[in-house]
């Protein structure tokens, strides 16, 4: 995983693979020094797993770089909500692609267009995306320059959870603890409420690509 931050999608990967009695080898990159910290205190919580869980603090290209042992070895390859961050998303796409196997998959999610009008600007730019949002013809073109194709996509948040997400950064920001805590259960059913996703609504898209 690239941009895996604190390593909360590697212990719901483990709890899958725990259910489905399959064994979990599982690589964690991020840059951030604090996550991985945060990832490694968690794991010395597992320590009797059944997996091979392993995090690294390193720039993602770095990484791929010097691990070149690891070529060809990975059946997944997941970028949750990374390239945006990138300052060139091709270039970590393309080194990425060397280590899938045939028939791997990158599961990839990223914001759409939509982002830094929902959430505000201010947001947006603070938590550091480089690029307002990806279509799905500009994800795909992304992909498909390594010899992927797109085997299904999904776009996530509709026009209420929108209001809901517009509401959370725009207009209820408060510093006071209890307020945030009773702020966070008034606005929770949004994301329930949406059954009309698409991409003129969407603020997130979700796609998965296989390597031929």
């Amino acid at each position: 995983e690239l941009g895996c931050g604190s390593g909360v999608n590697a212990f719901e990967i483990y709890k899958i693979a725990c259910k489905k009695n399959t064994h979990l080898n599982y690589t964690g990159v991020d840059l951030s020094f604090e996550e991985i910290k945060t990832a490694n205190s968690f794991l010395q919580t597992f320590l009797n797993m059944k997996a091979e869980i392993s995090f690294y603090q390193e720039d993602a290209i770095n990484f791929l770089k010097r691990h070149k042992d690891l070529k060809e070895r990975a059946d997944i390859i997941l970028m949750a909500d990374i390239i945006e961050h990138i300052k060139d998303p091709q270039k970590l796409i393309s080194f990425s692609a060397e280590y899938l196997k045939n028939n791997g998959f990158f599961v990839v999610s990223v914001p759409t267009p939509l982002y830094p009008k929902i959430f505000g600007r201010k947001f947006h730019n603070k938590i550091g995306h480089l690029r307002d949002g990806y279509s799905l013809d500009q994800l795909d073109e992304l992909f498909y320059s390594v010899g992927c194709r797109r085997i299904m996509y999904k776009y996530n948040t509709g026009i209420l959870s929108n209001v809901g997400c517009w509401l959370y950064y725009n207009k209820l920001n408060f510093n006071n603890g209890y307020i945030n805590l009773l702020k966070q259960f008034i606005l929770y059913p949004f994301k329930f409420l949406d059954f009309y996703n698409n991409s003129k609504t969407s603020c997130s898209l979700f796609a998965i690509y296989s390597k031929k």
